[in-house]
Order: C-alpha cells, then sequence, then structure tokens
C-alpha cells in the first residue's frame, strides 16, 4: 500500500519529543517486520499519528491518527483472541499484526495496526474504539490502549522467544470511519 502516512517515534517511553517521520504504509509495515531482539520490553516506540507543533505527546497534543492501533494482552479474567483468530477476524481489512513482547507459546499477546479510511483526531478514536474493538475484536482489545496519543513499543522479544516472533499483513478494505462513527 503506497498510502502516506505519518508516525511519530519516541527513542524511550520517557522521550516527551516525538518524531514525526512520513511514509507509506507499506514501508511502515516493513519496518515492523523485522522484531528488535533486546532483554526487556522498554524500548523505542510509535505512535501512528502525528502531533501538534511536535511538542509534548500527550493525548491533549494529538494532531491526528493516521492507522487504528489496537492492543491485545489476553491478561487473566477478560476476553481471549488468539492470533489466528485476530487474522481470521481481520482477512477483509488492511492491516499488520504482530506479536509482541511477552508473547509466549501459553498466551498470545500482540498489536494490530488497521488502515482507516482517513486520518482521524484523538477525540474520534476515543468515540471509534469501543466500537472496534466490539465488533472486531469480540471485546478484547487492551483498554490502556483506548486513548489515541498511546504509546507502542516496536516489535522485540528476547532471543530465547525469536522463534515465536509471528506478523503478517493483508492489503483489505480500510475501516469507514465515517460509518463507524454513525453507528
Amino acid at each position: 500500500m503506497n498510502t502516506a502516512i505519518t508516525v511519530s517515534f519516541v527513542e524511550t517511553v520517557t522521550d516527551k519529543h516525538p518524531k514525526a517521520r512520513e511514509l507509506s504504509v507499506s514501508d511502515f509495515w516493513a519496518m515492523l517486520s523485522r522484531p528488535q531482539v533486546r532483554s526487556e520490553k522498554k524500548g523505542r516506540g510509535v505512535i501512528p499519528g502525528k502531533f501538534k507543533n511536535g511538542n509534548g505527546k500527550a493525548a491533549k497534543d494529538l494532531d491526528r491518527l493516521y492507522l487504528f492501533p489496537a492492543d491485545v494482552d489476553n491478561k487473566d479474567g477478560t476476553v481471549q483472541l488468539t492470533f489466528d483468530a485476530a487474522v481470521d477476524r481481520l482477512k477483509e481489512y488492511g492491516h499488520f499484526i504482530h506479536t509482541s513482547f511477552s508473547h509466549s507459546e501459553q498466551r498470545d499477546k500482540f498489536r494490530v495496526y488497521l488502515t482507516l479510511s482517513r486520518p482521524i483526531t484523538g477525540d474520534e478514536y476515543a468515540r471509534l474504539f469501543p466500537a472496534v474493538n466490539r465488533e472486531l475484536f469480540g471485546g478484547a482489545l487492551d483498554s490502556s490502549g483506548s486513548a489515541g496519543a498511546h504509546l507502542y513499543f516496536l516489535p522485540s522479544c528476547p532471543e530465547d522467544k525469536l522463534h515465536l516472533f509471528r506478523c503478517g499483513c493483508v492489503e483489505g478494505k480500510s475501516l469507514d470511519v465515517d460509518a463507524l462513527m454513525a453507528n
């Protein structure tokens, strides 16, 4: 997909100055397909959008999101969704999916970035989150990601779990923002 998007990168979770970068959806997905091998979860992160004036990464500073990020942690007491079931549920939608640092053979943990019919504001993301969670993920999304400015670590895993890393992409239809918000 050659659609241009803007994503913002930070070097660490405490980095308060995200650096916006314009690239194609395909280039972003290619970047996510190679996990960083490291011993701890924390590292470089991404927010799939851009911030006003490049200062701060709080929700109030968010200008637009260009992709819809979704995080599935399958915590105890929550709706469970496997990686394979998510791939099946999302097969008609344009998306990139990858396992996250804490993914294991016992518990699937993964992240999804869905393409959008148009960029959205943080407020629109907050309004869309419940519908997307319910309709596409069966209620399995981690609620901590319901704020549009949420930071997502770039794909990584410990060396001894590199064989468990999975990713994939589908060039399907984009989420129809306006139709979802009308419901």
